[in-house]
């Protein structure tokens, strides 16, 4: 516009902005703008004086922070809406629904509020602004972040009390950071004594605040966890306690939602050392334990099935992880196969599916429906720390075609979904399901309580034959276990089996190798090798001829078992065949491997598998 009215013949130009939601340097350069010279005819014409003015500015619309900090956090809400503990998504979704975006007839419609609908005034939310075109000053002035610094030193509570703030108030600023966290991340607030000053704000904002809204006090939760997550965590009981004395459900599960944020990390990358963390949620729990029984609020109730399942989730995640395949599967033997055969892990299961398996005859009394939860959390518990958390490294092997003929495709998949994520959220969808048949109505008769009811008797029955069940048929024990407890094996006397069972005249080399050395392998996978080994030499045998075999085995530097199978009198083929290949496959999540190689001489064929020497713990 200021070319076109240079172009025009105006003699100076003055341009006159009403709001400037420019970033600092773009409004800096129009600014320093001081004349222009405008083309006519082709040719440069003389200079005109130019001036630009900004009338007004704000500190919305800034494109100095990266991303959209209101999209963020709203997003976040969207995740924990679906992944945060089921008595916390309720909490979550009303979080998503007051941060939408709002049209503007919403807006004008209802009284003035802040992103989390809380009611706000217009010297608030003026304070709200000028709180954040410092911070976006401070992003490149150093003078600045100095000035946030002290007007966050400066402000004390007791001075608040004396004398209620209209600006640089405490208030404007948390409702900022708690909306826009991002600031939090950023110079001059992530700094150590601009975090610690925050948390000692918010404490005492959670002690008195001038915005007494029970959503106010959920923001002031958002930037203590945020800015301060080891602080937060040894506030924690006393925060619980006050949200169970005033019984104030939105401070609550804001607590409780925060706790399942830092969870949601790896154990290592926690801001906050977990050996507190756990020993914050004990003394929640103990203290809403010591409230539970008759007359227990609907606050306490919920909190402390919640806090259990942080505490589960704590517990699962602090468990060392195994470091390979074969200390894991030498975890699951000592852990969870010992436990299974002497009859220790499936009486609460079992309790758990004989309840839902009754659901259908009676209703049965209230407690008893307690009761199956807590059989089903000790199971969990179980499960996740004897089971789930030693399988995660064995992720390749159950994945494997070798589990995958044992078990099955679909079975197989609900294994590897049981350890896809580090929260084992398998375990946790049985018991939401299991917590919402307890709480619903009974309706046998409906087809939605029908539908649910079968999809949770199906999962209880798939964890019991999978993990827990002593006795199958004909002796058998839970599949998963059985499979855990068919390796490590010593091959000699498996070899000597199989090729004597084949009826094939044979010798054997190095046979205290064999006969000492335990490897990891599955005995009924080591079985079907040399079935098929010794298949091979009699399909591809001279006629009227009777192969010689001879079984060999070596060390090779004292981690792998070379067993070697080599014969006489065969016409073999110049590639392996699809067996061995397949063969291969099957070994190779073990560590293990097979190949075929065709002889010149008396010794016609040779087959030679690998296999890794057990080395457990």
């Amino acid at each position: 516009m200021m070319r076109l009215a240079a172009e025009a013949g105006a003699s100076a130009i003055l341009a006159l902005v009403l709001l400037d939601q420019l970033g600092g340097q773009e409004s800096d350069a129009l600014r320093a703008v001081s004349a222009l010279r405008a083309r006519r005819g082709g040719r440069a014409g003389p200079a005109v004086p130019a001036e630009v003015r900004f009338l007004a500015t704000s500190s919305l619309g800034r494109p100095a922070v990266p991303d959209c900090a209101l999209c963020e956090t709203r997003d976040v809400y969207e995740e924990y809406a679906e992944s945060a503990p089921r008595a916390l998504r309720g909490h979550a979704k009303r979080l998503r629904e007051r941060t939408r975006v709002r049209t503007r007839s919403e807006i004008f419609g209802e009284v003035p509020v802040d992103v989390f609908k809380v009611p706000i005034r217009a010297e608030e939310m003026s304070d709200y602004l000028r709180w954040r075109g410092l911070l976006l000053r401070a992003l490149e002035d150093t003078a600045a972040r100095q000035e946030v610094l002290d007007r966050i030193g400066g402000l004390d509570d007791a001075d608040a009390e004396a004398a209620p703030r209209t600006k640089w108030t405490r208030d404007s600023l948390l409702r900022l950071t708690a909306a826009e966290q991002t600031w939090l991340k950023l110079p001059p607030l992530r700094f150590a004594a601009a975090r610690e000053r925050l948390a000692a704000i918010c404490e005492s904002a959670l002690r008195r605040s001038q915005t007494g809204h029970a959503w106010f006090r959920t923001q002031v939760v958002m930037v203590l966890a945020a800015a301060a997550p080891e602080i937060f965590v040894d506030l924690l009981p006393k925060l619980v306690a006050r949200a169970v004395a005033i019984d104030e459900r939105e401070l609550s599960d804001q607590l409780f939602l925060e706790c399942h944020r830092l969870l949601r990390r790896p154990l290592e990358d926690i801001p906050a050392d977990h050996a507190a963390m756990r020993l914050a949620l004990i003394r929640c729990r103990d203290r809403l334990e010591n409230l539970s029984g008759p007359g227990e609020t609907a606050v306490v109730r919920k909190s402390f099935g919640v806090v259990k399942e942080l505490l589960a989730v704590l517990e699962a995640k602090a468990k060392p992880r195994p470091r390979n395949p074969q200390h894991g599967w030498w975890l699951l033997r000592e852990d969870l196969s010992r436990h299974v055969q002497a009859h220790r892990m499936e009486a609460s299961l079992l309790r758990v599916r004989d309840y839902v398996e009754d659901l259908v005859f009676a209703q049965p009394p209230e407690a008893r429906g307690m009761e199956a939860l807590a059989d089903w959390e000790s199971c969990s518990t179980q499960l996740c720390q004897r089971a789930l958390v030693n399988m995660t490294v064995l992720h390749d092997i159950i994945a494997g075609d070798y589990v995958s003929d044992r078990v099955g495709r679909h079975d197989q998949r609900l294994l590897l979904a049981g350890i896809s994520d580090a929260d084992f959220s398998e375990l946790r969808l049985v018991h939401d399901r299991l917590e919402d048949m307890v709480e619903r109505t009974w309706a046998p008769d409906d087809l939605d309580w029908q539908r649910e009811h079968r999809e949770l008797l199906t999962r209880l029955r798939w964890w019991h034959r999978m993990f827990t069940a002593t006795h199958l048929d004909k002796g058998r024990t839970a599949v998963f276990v059985e499979l855990v407890d068919s390796a490590p094996v010593v091959p000699g006397p498996r070899v000597d089996r199989v090729v004597q069972g084949a009826g094939v005249e044979f010798k054997t080399l190095r046979r205290e190798i064999g006969d000492q050395t335990e490897v990891f392998c599955p005995a009924p996978l080591l079985a079907e090798v040399v079935t098929h080994v010794i298949a091979n030499i009699r399909q591809h045998r001279r006629p009227s001829a009777t192969p010689g075999v001879r079984v060999e085995y070596g060390l090779s530097e004292g981690r792998r078992l070379l067993l070697t199978i080599r014969n006489t009198a065969t016409d073999p083929s110049t590639h392996p065949g699809h067996g061995l290949r397949t063969l291969d496959d099957k070994l190779r999540p073990f560590g293990g491997s097979i190949t075929g190689t065709p002889l010149e001489g008396e010794w016609t064929f040779a087959t030679e598998i690998g296999l890794p020497v057990w080395q457990g713990v």
